[in-house]
């Protein structure tokens, strides 16, 4: 990004840095973007959906919401 702003793309020296500030956050979107691709990751989205999916799927199947078992690691 510094090597971007020695350039002059306009006259004026708040437009250039608008300019060169635009660019590089469309670079780092974009690069947010193709890095699970890259990696062979999954992206958090993905992660959070299927979370939600198994509470779901289990709250279907017993009806009840919490995942605790009241004894909170307490075996009296």
């Amino acid at each position: 990004m510094v090597v971007l702003m020695d350039y002059d793309f306009v006259n004026s020296p708040i437009i250039n840095f608008i300019i060169v500030l635009i660019i590089g956050v469309i670079t780092l979107v974009l690069g947010q973007m193709i890095s699970p691709y890259v990696t062979g990751k999954r992206r958090i989205t993905d992660i959070d959906n299927d979370i939600k999916q198994y509470y779901y799927n289990k709250y279907k199947r017993t009806g009840k919401l919490g995942t605790n078992t009241g004894t909170h690691g307490n075996s009296k």
